[in-house]
Parts: structure tokens; C-alpha cells; sequence
């Protein structure tokens, strides 16, 4: 019954910010390819998330596809059903599933040319440009930041000198289920680092991170110029610095899709990104696969 009713998407939100960006491009890309509406359902993937806590953070940006009661609430009657959706989506191709799920953590090109001929949720990851850099403009455009634009941040990007800042982002993983797994080798950093400090004259560095001052102590000398970017702000809002850190030209990712996004959204010319070439195969920093840094992008 389902399959015989009009064809529209609905993107099944998780993660924390990074992922819900990614997810949101790729199902945004899906819609337009495949010309038929976009729902949000920005509770049900959210519900469990009792760890981190996250939430749905786009309204953040200025996003076409807004959140959506009755998208919510399908998405909550296909929970109750998962066990039968999944054994159905086993036996059935990707095209007539009404439950498409992310298969791998690589770039999957089936999912470039998918019709959608009925109602499906979509949820996954989908960490790869390659899946909009078709519509990168439309994508730009969408995430363009909303509130964090006021006087306030306006005074904070003027106080930032483009020619020798540095955004460095370092994120800690780990979890219960992958205890001191995941996280990028310090000699990558210690490399990056060097990497500017010879490229860039008087380099200051913006250290962007869950533990700042660690990350100051740890790569840091005390004759070399840093600073926190968590003291712009005082209430720890994550939109703010991504907003912050979207604005330079010089970046040191971390195996996060939050500075991933961060160096993504800039479109300062000429800016140069630096990403980590190693792989991380387990936890949350899964890190390395195939798609995921883009060709113009430095890997170190």
C-alpha cells in the first residue's frame, strides 16, 4: 500500500552536528535529483542518544526542509516495525526498499542515481561530498548560518587576521565500547603544526576543541602564538564555533566531521586544509575511508 502512494523522502536525523549536515546534504541532493518533497523527522534518532545528548541543530542554518510533526511520527510506527523493514530491505533492491539505510561507511554511487518512485525514510551517515558536490552551491547557500550573525560575532571575525590564523580542531573519543580508540596519532599535529608555523609568518593558532587547554599544553610551546577560541564565547555553543571556524583560510582537521564542516563551508580563496592520512577503523572517530577528504584537501 505504501509503495502505490506519491514518492516523497524522509530524512531520519541522528549524530551530532557534523553527521546531521552530512546526512541532510545527501538527502537534500536525493530530493532534487529525484524532484519530490523532503520531511524531517528530528526526534526519533535523537531519543536514545542518552551518552552525548545530542539534538537536531539545523534550524541553525537556513534550510529549505523543515522539521515535521507527521514525518516524526511515521518514522516512530517504522521503529515498531524495524524487525519486518529490515528483513524486507535484505531481499529487496535499494530502489524498491522503504527503508534505506546507510550499507557502508564508504561512498556508495548506487545512491547517486537512486529513483525514488514511493514514500522512503533515508538515515545514515553518508560522509562523503561526493554524494551533493553537484548542488555545492545549493548546499552552501542552505547552510548558511542564521543568528550567529549578529554584532557580536561580527567583532570576533573582524578581530581575526586571515593571512597568519590557523583553525586547529582536536576531538578526544573515547567511549565505554572503544576505550582510547579512535583518536588521530599526535604526530599527525605535531606535523601540521610544523606545516604552518614554516608556511605562515608570526602564526597565531585558534585551538578548537573539547579539551582546549590540554590540546595548548600537549602540541603547543609557550613561545608559539595560540589562542582558545572557546573564550569568544561563554555558553559552549557548538553552532558558534563552527560558525567561527568556517571563516578561516588556514585548517587543521581533526578525524571529526565537525571541522570537517568547518573547513567545508569556507570559502576563503586559497585556503589550504590539512586532514589526517591515517585510518581509523573502530569507535566513533572512524576515520580514512574511502570518499571522505576531498581531492583538493592536503592529506598529512
Amino acid at each position: 500500500m505504501i509503495k502505490r502512494c506519491k514518492p516523497f523522502i524522509i530524512l531520519r536525523l541522528y549524530g551530532g552536528i557534523g553527521n546531521q549536515l552530512f546526512s541532510y546534504a545527501t538527502a537534500l541532493r536525493l530530493s532534487q535529483y529525484n524532484n519530490v518533497p523532503l520531511y524531517i523527522d528530528a526526534r526519533s534518532g535523537f531519543f536514545r542518544d542518552s551518552i552525548y545528548k545530542r539534538k537536531y541543530r539545523l534550524n541553525a542554518f537556513a534550510i529549505t526542509n523543515k522539521s515535521s510533526f507527521w514525518a516524526e511520527f511515521y518514522c516512530i510506527i517504522f521503529l515498531v516495525l524495524r524487525k519486518i523493514s529490515k528483513n524486507q530491505n535484505r531481499v529487496e533492491l535499494l530502489e524498491n526498499r522503504i527503508w534505506i539505510q546507510q550499507e557502508k561507511i564508504e561512498f556508495d554511487e548506487r545512491v547517486l542515481t537512486l529513483k525514488i518512485s514511493h514514500p522512503v525514510i533515508f538515515e545514515g551517515y553518508w560522509q562523503s561530498e561526493k554524494y551533493f558536490l553537484d548542488i555545492e552551491s545549493r548546499v552552501r547557500k542552505e547552510f548558511s548560518f542564521l543568528e550567529v550573525n549578529n554584532t557580536l560575532m561580527a567583532g570576533i571575525f573582524k578581530s581575526i587576521s586571515l593571512l597568519n590564523s590557523v583553525a586547529i580542531h582536536v576531538r578526544h573519543f573515547n567511549d565505554s565500547m572503544h576505550p582510547n580508540k579512535g583518536n588521530i596519532s599526535d604526530d599527525y599535529y605535531f606535523r601540521a603544526i610544523k606545516y604552518f608555523s614554516d608556511l605562515i609568518p608570526d602564526v597565531t593558532f585558534y585551538i578548537f576543541s573539547d579539551d582546549p587547554e590540554n590540546v595548548r599544553q600537549r602540541y603547543f610551546s609557550d613561545t608559539q602564538k595560540t589562542f582558545l577560541a572557546s573564550e569568544f564565547f561563554n555558553d559552549g555553543d557548538e553552532i558558534k564555533e563552527l560558525s567561527l571556524m568556517s571563516r578561516f583560510k588556514y585548517f587543521i582537521i581533526g578525524n571529526s566531521t565537525f571541522s570537517w564542516w568547518g573547513a567545508w563551508l569556507s570559502q576563503v580563496e586559497g585556503k589550504v586544509v590539512l586532514a589526517p592520512a591515517e585510518k581509523v577503523n573502530s569507535g566513533e572517530g572512524s576515520w580514512g575511508f574511502d570518499g571522505l577528504i576531498p581531492e583538493q584537501w592536503v592529506k598529512l
